[in-house]
This record gives C-alpha cells, structure tokens and sequence, in this order.
C-alpha cells in the first residue's frame, strides 16, 4: 500500500466530544496533511522544474527532427523502469526514496517527450511543391480535433489568388511572359501588390522586361525562392541573378518553405529561413507589405484559414473585363494549380499558393494557434500524477481512483477545448493522460499484488 507519513496530533479525543471537536480534528488533520503534501510537491516539482528546461534546451539543441529526442527518452525509460524495481523490492509503496527518484524519472520522461513534441514523429522541409509518404508512427492526426472547435474568421476582403497551369505546359518564355502581363494587370486595375509563389532559377532573356515592367508597376512586387538539400542541412537556392537588381533577395523575396509531418499533411510553415530575420517567408512579405512592421512574427506559424476559402481566379478569365475588375484594392498572390501542388492540411486539401494565402491572413489579423511554453507540459504531468500518487497513498478504493481519473482526463480535455476556442492555444494533452493513466495502472496492481501476499 503506498502510504504517507502524517503528523499525529499530540491531543487525544475525549470520548465524550461532541460532532464539532469531531469535525475540529478532522479539519486539522485534513489541514495538517495538505501542507505536507503540499511541500512535498515543492520540495519534489521545483528541482524537477529546473532539470526539465535543462533537458528540454539539450532535446533543442541536439535534435532537429521530433523522433531524434530517442536517445535521450530510452535511457530516461531505462531509468524508471529500474527504479520501480528497486520500489518493488520494498514490498510496500511508501514515499519513501526509492518511490520520489522512480516518481521524478518517470515524470521527466513524458515531460520531455511533451517539450519534444516526440509524437509528431517527422517534420519535413519542403517548398510546397514535393510530397512525402506517411508514416504510421505519427500521432499527429490525434490532436486535430481542436480545429474543429477552433473560431474562424471571416475571408479578408482585400486579397484573392489567381492561379496559373503547371509550368511543365509553358516554355520558359512563355512562363516569363505570362509573369509580365500579370503585374501589368495587376498596377492597371489597381490591386496593392502582387506576389508570386515561383521561383525563376533559369535565366532568361525576358529578365529585362519583366525588370523594366516591376519599375513601372507602381505596387509591390514579390516572388519567392527555394532551397537546396546537402544532407541534413539547407541553403538557400536564389532566383537568377537577372533579376537581382529589380528583386532583390533582401527586399522583395519570400521563402517558400513549409513543413510536411509525419502523416502527410502541412499545419505550419517556418516564417525564417533558417531562423534568421532577414530571410521571411513570402508570407511575411505579403503581410508587411499591408499591414507595416508591426506584426507578431513567430518562428513557427499554424496557420488558421479563414471561414470561406479565398476567391479563385484562374489566369485565363483575366481575359474578362469583370474578372480584371476584381483585382481592385486586392492583394494579389499567384500559384499553380496542379495534382503536384495540392496538399492535405486540416482546413482541407489546397493548392501551395493557399497555404501563403492563408498564412498571410493569419498574420495579418493576429489568428493563429499558439503552443504555450515547454513548462507547461512539464506542470499538467507533474500535477496529474502527483495527484495520483497522493490519492493512492490514502488508500482510496480502486473505483474512486477510476472515477476521480475519468473526471481529471474529463476536465484536461475541456479545458485544452476551452483554450483553443478562446485564446487559439494548443495545450498537448496526450502526454499527462497517458502519464497518468500509465501510473495509476501500475499503482493499482501493485496495490493487488500486495493485497495478495
């Protein structure tokens, strides 16, 4: 039985007291027993605190890819498995050493596989425009019923998409002239901007028209780049050095990187090339460009699409007066649409320009899903299964553990429901529940193995 040592009170109870010196005592007992539990969990949960956010900033800075976090997840799995061991031999479970080092262990252990995001399993870089298989060791999936109580805004008014065929069914002059007659219908009907989600590596020789065509456009003008894979890192790949002088990397290019994970689909795109500032996506750009410099940029963005999809216009209905008129007090951003360029995200599948298009909006307007800092993951851990401990170190029937966990998984889930819905805030939940659960299993048939003896 696991059992807490209480202070006992140095007064004994007359046997004629009546129900209120009853009720005193109880009280102080009860009083007397949550202050010690009480500095338990801070004599036990501030150390434990500290050498969390040491792990965590470790997990960072070793591993770039959410099942990597392995080597540091075993030997702590390893650990705890040892010390219960050690707790078993004892032959009871009391709060004794042996019980507090396996209770820290294993609290540590879903703790950084919380900070590490460890059931996301795989993140990968691509340019929205390759496709990565799925992997049936990712959990992401799990998690994406918040969207469906997430608020969505309504569809911005001042930005719409065109989208064009697949390059492979132009030549490159073609692609290049398609590129001019698009910013010149853009500054003729007055749209604010237009941005392009293409990168022109090749040099050609329409390069100095469609310079000479951005200096007479009037509006802002972006395109974006790519980058270029050597083993595990990155650099940037940059749009031919043609166009360089009309736009140049530093002020009218946008990265056009997102991240795939495990299961096929884009929920977050890098705002930074590789983190650094002056390398945004194209995103930011578009965003900046309308809204200023003062944005709230975080390095990771989960996007938020709006409510209705963005309006679709294809290249040629431009040839329609009507059409052209939309483009209006517009921002206008340019993609392909193509069965290479389609991707599965949780506001449904889209093509890449989408993806830019609804990340844009998210900046702009402020909506988009935050994840809370590492600690927090480390307290819902910390205070589930402590509560866990406690509750069986007062012996309570193996029905009531059940019904008070139910109610504690009950309330996580809603309060994780409450937290998108108002503030748009991902509260990782499945690393406490099964922490929780996981230890009051092992709790209760230890407890029936030693009711046994």
């Amino acid at each position: 039985m696991l059992e807490v040592k209480a202070l006992k009170d140095d007064e004994t109870s007359s046997p004629l007291g009546g129900a209120q010196d009853g009720l005193e005592s109880n009280f102080g007992h009860w009083l007397i027993k949550s202050k010690e539990q009480l500095i338990l969990a801070v004599l036990t949960g501030l150390p434990m605190l500290f050498l969390n956010q040491i792990l965590d900033w470790v997990s960072d800075q070793t591993t770039s890819e959410p099942w990597q976090v392995l080597w540091l997840l075993m030997p702590m799995a390893l650990i705890a498995h040892l010390l219960w061991r050690v707790v078993k031999r004892r032959g009871a479970l009391r709060l004794h050493l042996p019980f507090i080092f396996f209770f820290c262990a294993y609290i540590l252990l879903f703790s950084v596989a919380a900070g590490s995001r460890f059931l996301d399993w795989k993140q990968t870089l691509i340019g929205f425009e390759d496709s990565v298989p799925r992997n049936w060791l990712s959990l992401n999936w799990a998690g994406d019923w918040r969207y469906n109580v997430l608020p969505r805004k309504s569809r911005p008014t001042d930005m719409l998409v065109v989208t064009v065929e697949p390059a492979q069914t132009k030549s490159l002059q073609e692609g290049r002239m398609q590129i001019v007659r698009l910013i010149k219908l853009a500054a003729k009907n007055g749209a604010r901007g237009i941005a392009f989600d293409f990168y022109l590596t090749k040099t050609s020789a329409l390069d100095p028209l469609i310079c000479h065509t951005v200096a007479q456009a009037g509006i802002p003008v972006f395109i974006g780049y790519t980058f270029d894979r050597h083993e595990d890192d990155i650099s940037a790949r940059p749009n031919t050095k043609s166009l360089e002088n009309c736009l140049p990397m530093e002020t009218s290019q946008g990265h056009l990187l997102g991240y795939i994970e495990a299961d096929n689909r884009v929920r977050s795109i890098p705002l930074f090339f590789k983190g650094q500032p002056d390398r945004p996506a194209l995103s930011v750009r578009i965003a900046q460009a309308m809204e200023g410099d003062k944005l709230e940029i975080p390095p990771l963005l989960y996007f938020i699409a709006p409510e209705k999809k963005f309006i679709e216009i294809k290249y040629d209905e431009l040839e329609e007066e009507n059409a052209r008129k939309r483009l209006r007090d517009n921002f206008v951003i340019v993609g392909e649409r193509s069965k290479r360029d389609m991707f599965d995200t949780p506001f449904g599948t889209v093509p890449g320009v989408m993806i830019h298009a609804n990340a844009a909006y998210s900046l702009r307007s402020g909506h988009f899903i935050k994840r809370p800092p590492e600690w927090m993951s480390f307290i819902l851990v910390f205070g589930l299964c402590f509560m866990i401990s406690i509750l069986a170190a007062e012996n309570r029937p193996p029905k009531r553990l059940l019904i008070i966990t139910i109610t504690a998984s009950a309330a996580i889930l809603a309060i994780a429901s409450a937290s998108m819905f108002i503030w748009q805030v991902w509260l990782a939940i499945i690393y406490p529940l099964v922490a929780m659960w996981l230890l009051l299993g092992l709790l209760l048939l230890f407890r029936r193995r030693l009711s046994r003896r």
